[in-house]
Protein backbone atom coordinates (compact mmCIF):
# COMPACT_ATOMS: atom_id res chain seq x y z
CA UNK A 1 0.00 0.00 0.00
CA UNK A 2 2.85 2.36 0.88
CA UNK A 3 4.51 1.82 -2.52
CA UNK A 4 1.17 2.33 -4.30
CA UNK A 5 0.71 5.75 -2.62
CA UNK A 6 4.30 6.71 -3.53
CA UNK A 7 3.62 5.72 -7.16
CA UNK A 8 0.48 7.91 -7.29
CA UNK A 9 2.43 10.87 -5.91
CA UNK A 10 5.13 10.43 -8.54
CA UNK A 11 2.55 10.29 -11.36
CA UNK A 12 0.85 13.44 -10.06
CA UNK A 13 4.14 15.31 -9.85
CA UNK A 14 5.05 14.26 -13.41
CA UNK A 15 1.71 15.48 -14.79
CA UNK A 16 2.07 18.79 -13.00
CA UNK A 17 5.54 19.38 -14.40
CA UNK A 18 4.69 18.42 -17.98
CA UNK A 19 1.50 20.52 -18.09
CA UNK A 20 3.18 23.71 -16.94
CA UNK A 21 3.88 26.19 -19.76
CA UNK A 22 7.35 27.68 -19.95
CA UNK A 23 7.55 30.65 -22.31
CA UNK A 24 10.58 31.49 -24.42
CA UNK A 25 10.43 34.96 -25.95
CA UNK A 26 12.20 36.01 -29.16
CA UNK A 27 11.96 39.22 -31.18
CA UNK A 28 8.78 38.18 -32.99
CA UNK A 29 7.56 34.94 -31.46
CA UNK A 30 6.68 33.45 -28.10
CA UNK A 31 7.10 29.67 -27.82
CA UNK A 32 6.05 27.47 -24.91
CA UNK A 33 6.33 23.82 -23.97
CA UNK A 34 2.73 23.10 -25.00
CA UNK A 35 3.85 23.71 -28.63
CA UNK A 36 1.87 26.96 -28.81
CA UNK A 37 3.57 29.66 -30.86
CA UNK A 38 2.32 33.24 -30.86
CA UNK A 39 3.27 36.08 -33.20
CA UNK A 40 3.54 39.50 -31.60
CA UNK A 41 1.46 42.04 -33.54
CA UNK A 42 2.18 45.72 -34.03
CA UNK A 43 -0.61 46.76 -31.66
CA UNK A 44 0.85 44.71 -28.81
CA UNK A 45 -1.56 41.81 -29.17
CA UNK A 46 -0.53 38.33 -30.27
CA UNK A 47 -1.81 35.74 -32.73
CA UNK A 48 -1.63 31.98 -32.19
CA UNK A 49 0.18 30.32 -35.11
CA UNK A 50 -0.87 26.87 -36.27
CA UNK A 51 1.26 23.99 -37.51
CA UNK A 52 0.63 25.01 -41.11
CA UNK A 53 1.82 28.55 -40.35
CA UNK A 54 5.24 27.16 -39.41
CA UNK A 55 5.99 25.28 -42.66
CA UNK A 56 9.29 26.61 -44.02
CA UNK A 57 8.92 26.08 -47.77
CA UNK A 58 8.38 28.19 -50.91
CA UNK A 59 5.30 26.91 -52.73
CA UNK A 60 5.15 29.25 -55.74
CA UNK A 61 8.39 29.94 -57.60
CA UNK A 62 7.20 32.12 -60.45
CA UNK A 63 5.40 35.44 -60.64
CA UNK A 64 2.04 35.92 -62.43
CA UNK A 65 2.11 36.05 -66.22
CA UNK A 66 0.76 39.41 -67.42
CA UNK A 67 0.31 40.11 -71.15
CA UNK A 68 -0.89 43.46 -72.56
CA UNK A 69 -3.94 43.24 -74.82
CA UNK A 70 -3.71 44.53 -78.36
CA UNK A 71 -7.18 45.98 -77.95
CA UNK A 72 -8.93 46.85 -74.65
CA UNK A 73 -11.92 44.75 -73.62
CA UNK A 74 -14.92 46.46 -72.04
CA UNK A 75 -17.79 45.13 -69.96
CA UNK A 76 -20.31 46.35 -67.39
CA UNK A 77 -20.73 45.18 -63.79
CA UNK A 78 -23.69 46.63 -61.92
CA UNK A 79 -23.54 50.38 -62.72
CA UNK A 80 -19.78 50.35 -63.28
CA UNK A 81 -17.79 50.00 -66.49
CA UNK A 82 -14.66 47.85 -66.74
CA UNK A 83 -11.85 48.35 -69.24
CA UNK A 84 -9.33 45.50 -69.38
CA UNK A 85 -5.92 46.20 -70.90
CA UNK A 86 -3.91 43.22 -69.59
CA UNK A 87 -4.53 39.48 -69.43
CA UNK A 88 -3.26 37.70 -66.32
CA UNK A 89 -2.59 34.05 -65.48
CA UNK A 90 -2.08 33.85 -61.75
CA UNK A 91 -0.57 31.27 -59.45
CA UNK A 92 0.15 32.46 -55.95
CA UNK A 93 -0.40 32.00 -52.23
CA UNK A 94 -3.13 34.03 -50.60
CA UNK A 95 -1.37 36.03 -47.89
CA UNK A 96 -4.58 37.63 -46.66
CA UNK A 97 -8.03 38.58 -47.94
CA UNK A 98 -10.83 40.79 -46.71
CA UNK A 99 -14.31 41.96 -47.69
CA UNK A 100 -14.51 45.36 -49.37
CA UNK A 101 -16.67 48.06 -47.82
CA UNK A 102 -18.59 51.09 -49.05
CA UNK A 103 -19.39 51.65 -52.72
CA UNK A 104 -16.69 49.20 -53.87
CA UNK A 105 -18.56 46.13 -52.67
CA UNK A 106 -21.23 46.81 -55.33
CA UNK A 107 -18.82 45.52 -58.00
CA UNK A 108 -15.79 44.16 -56.09
CA UNK A 109 -16.83 42.05 -53.08
CA UNK A 110 -13.33 41.32 -51.77
CA UNK A 111 -9.61 42.07 -52.03
CA UNK A 112 -6.58 39.86 -51.53
CA UNK A 113 -2.83 40.00 -51.05
CA UNK A 114 -1.24 37.24 -53.12
CA UNK A 115 2.43 36.27 -53.13
CA UNK A 116 5.08 34.15 -54.81
CA UNK A 117 8.75 33.29 -54.18
CA UNK A 118 9.55 34.02 -50.50
CA UNK A 119 6.12 35.59 -50.11
CA UNK A 120 4.67 32.09 -50.58
CA UNK A 121 6.64 30.65 -47.66
CA UNK A 122 4.17 30.26 -44.74
CA UNK A 123 6.81 30.61 -42.02
CA UNK A 124 8.37 33.68 -43.66
CA UNK A 125 4.92 35.29 -43.95
CA UNK A 126 4.69 35.31 -40.15
CA UNK A 127 6.99 38.35 -40.28
CA UNK A 128 4.15 40.38 -41.82
CA UNK A 129 0.79 41.72 -40.77
CA UNK A 130 -1.93 42.68 -43.25
CA UNK A 131 -4.45 45.46 -42.94
CA UNK A 132 -7.11 46.43 -45.50
CA UNK A 133 -5.24 47.96 -48.43
CA UNK A 134 -1.70 47.49 -47.15
CA UNK A 135 0.82 44.98 -45.87
CA UNK A 136 3.31 45.83 -43.13
CA UNK A 137 6.03 43.84 -41.41
CA UNK A 138 6.24 42.97 -37.74
CA UNK A 139 9.88 41.90 -37.88
CA UNK A 140 12.28 44.40 -39.43
CA UNK A 141 15.11 41.92 -40.05
CA UNK A 142 14.44 40.95 -43.69
CA UNK A 143 18.14 40.78 -44.66
CA UNK A 144 17.68 43.33 -47.42
CA UNK A 145 14.88 41.39 -49.12
CA UNK A 146 12.55 43.61 -51.18
CA UNK A 147 9.27 41.87 -50.37
CA UNK A 148 7.18 44.33 -52.39
CA UNK A 149 8.32 42.78 -55.69
CA UNK A 150 6.89 39.38 -54.76
CA UNK A 151 3.27 40.14 -54.00
CA UNK A 152 0.25 41.97 -55.42
CA UNK A 153 -2.72 43.61 -53.78
CA UNK A 154 -5.75 42.85 -55.94
CA UNK A 155 -9.37 43.88 -55.47
CA UNK A 156 -11.29 41.09 -57.21
CA UNK A 157 -14.30 41.17 -59.52
CA UNK A 158 -15.65 37.64 -60.15
CA UNK A 159 -17.24 37.21 -63.57
CA UNK A 160 -20.18 35.24 -62.14
CA UNK A 161 -21.66 33.82 -58.95
CA UNK A 162 -19.95 30.45 -59.37
CA UNK A 163 -16.51 32.07 -59.42
CA UNK A 164 -17.44 34.22 -56.41
CA UNK A 165 -18.49 31.10 -54.50
CA UNK A 166 -15.17 29.43 -55.34
CA UNK A 167 -13.22 32.51 -54.26
CA UNK A 168 -15.04 32.67 -50.92
CA UNK A 169 -13.83 29.13 -50.17
CA UNK A 170 -10.17 30.16 -50.35
CA UNK A 171 -8.34 30.57 -47.05
CA UNK A 172 -5.17 32.37 -46.11
CA UNK A 173 -2.11 30.44 -47.33
CA UNK A 174 -4.06 28.51 -49.94
CA UNK A 175 -2.49 28.35 -53.39
CA UNK A 176 -4.80 29.79 -56.04
CA UNK A 177 -4.74 29.24 -59.81
CA UNK A 178 -6.86 31.69 -61.76
CA UNK A 179 -7.12 33.56 -65.04
CA UNK A 180 -8.67 36.86 -65.97
CA UNK A 181 -7.88 40.49 -66.70
CA UNK A 182 -6.43 43.49 -64.94
CA UNK A 183 -9.04 46.18 -65.47
CA UNK A 184 -9.75 49.76 -64.52
CA UNK A 185 -13.25 50.68 -63.35
CA UNK A 186 -15.30 53.74 -64.22
CA UNK A 187 -18.47 54.82 -62.44
CA UNK A 188 -21.65 56.03 -64.13
CA UNK A 189 -20.36 59.62 -63.96
CA UNK A 190 -17.33 58.71 -66.08
CA UNK A 191 -14.78 58.90 -63.25
CA UNK A 192 -12.14 56.21 -62.74
CA UNK A 193 -11.92 54.47 -59.37
CA UNK A 194 -8.53 55.59 -58.02
CA UNK A 195 -5.97 54.02 -55.71
CA UNK A 196 -4.15 55.68 -52.79
CA UNK A 197 -1.75 57.38 -55.24
CA UNK A 198 -4.70 58.94 -57.11
CA UNK A 199 -4.03 56.69 -60.12
CA UNK A 200 -6.69 54.48 -61.75
CA UNK A 201 -6.80 51.34 -59.62
CA UNK A 202 -6.39 47.90 -61.22
CA UNK A 203 -8.90 45.20 -60.38
CA UNK A 204 -8.60 41.45 -60.98
CA UNK A 205 -11.57 40.52 -63.16
CA UNK A 206 -11.61 36.73 -62.64
CA UNK A 207 -12.97 34.79 -65.62
CA UNK A 208 -11.71 31.33 -64.70
CA UNK A 209 -10.69 29.58 -61.51
CA UNK A 210 -8.39 26.78 -62.60
CA UNK A 211 -7.59 25.19 -59.26
CA UNK A 212 -7.02 25.88 -55.59
CA UNK A 213 -5.07 23.64 -53.22
CA UNK A 214 -4.44 23.96 -49.52
CA UNK A 215 -0.67 24.13 -49.18
CA UNK A 216 -0.64 21.41 -46.51
CA UNK A 217 -1.59 18.93 -49.25
CA UNK A 218 1.46 19.98 -51.29
CA UNK A 219 4.00 18.80 -48.72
Amino acid sequence: MKYFIILLCLIGAFNLLTSKKISIKTDSFEINTSQEVRRKNLDGSSTVLTERDMIDKVFVQSKPKIVPLKKPKKTKVSNFYLTARKKISLKGMIISSYDNQGFMKAFSPASMFIGWNKMSNPKFLNKFQCEPGRIVFCEKNLNGYDFEKDYMHLPVIPQNQQILTSFKQFKNKDVIYAEGYLATVMNSSGNNISDAQKKPAEFFYITKVIDAENYVNLR
